[in-house]
C-alpha cells in the first residue's frame, strides 16, 4: 500500500508541475512586447478605429525577429509576439520582417494557401495600412 501512495504522490507532483509550466507558457505568449526604441513616435491618430497609414520606410524599420512587421495585401501586421507560436520554422516569418510578404503568406512558400483560421488570426495582429 505504501508504494501505491508513493507512486500516486509522484504522479500528482508531476502533473502539478507540468500544469504550472503550461500556465506560465500560456501567460508568456499573452504578454505584450514593449515598443522598440527605434519605433518612431506617432503624434496623433486621425481616428481611433483607423490608424494613419505607414510608409514603406517605416515598415522596413521593423525587420528583426524581436520587432517584426509584415506587409500583406497593403495591410501592416505586427507579428512579433506570434513568431514563437508559428507551427513552421521561425525563418518562414523572420525572412520577411519589414518586407512585402503577400506572396509568402498566400502560398506558404509551397503553393498552398493559409487556412481561413490563419487569416482570421493574422487580423488580430493588424496595426495599419501602407501609405500609397
Amino acid at each position: 500500500m505504501t508504494s501505491r501512495r508513493l507512486i500516486l504522490a509522484a504522479v500528482l507532483v508531476f502533473l502539478a508541475g507540468w500544469g504550472t509550466l503550461v500556465i506560465f507558457a500560456v501567460q508568456g505568449t499573452q504578454e505584450q512586447t514593449p515598443p522598440s526604441d527605434s519605433e518612431p513616435e506617432r503624434p496623433h491618430e486621425a481616428e481611433p478605429s483607423r490608424p494613419p497609414p505607414f510608409s514603406r520606410e517605416e515598415i522596413a524599420m521593423h525587420d528583426r525577429p524581436d520587432d517584426c512587421w509584415l506587409l500583406i495585401d497593403g495591410r501592416v501586421y505586427d507579428v512579433t509576439r506570434y513568431i514563437a507560436s508559428h507551427p513552421a520554422p521561425r525563418r518562414t516569418i523572420t525572412d520577411y520582417c519589414g518586407k512585402e510578404s503577400t506572396g509568402a503568406f498566400e502560398t506558404k512558400e509551397r503553393g498552398r494557401p493559409h487556412s481561413p483560421q490563419a487569416q482570421q488570426l493574422l487580423e488580430t495582429y493588424f496595426v495599419g495600412e501602407v501609405a500609397h
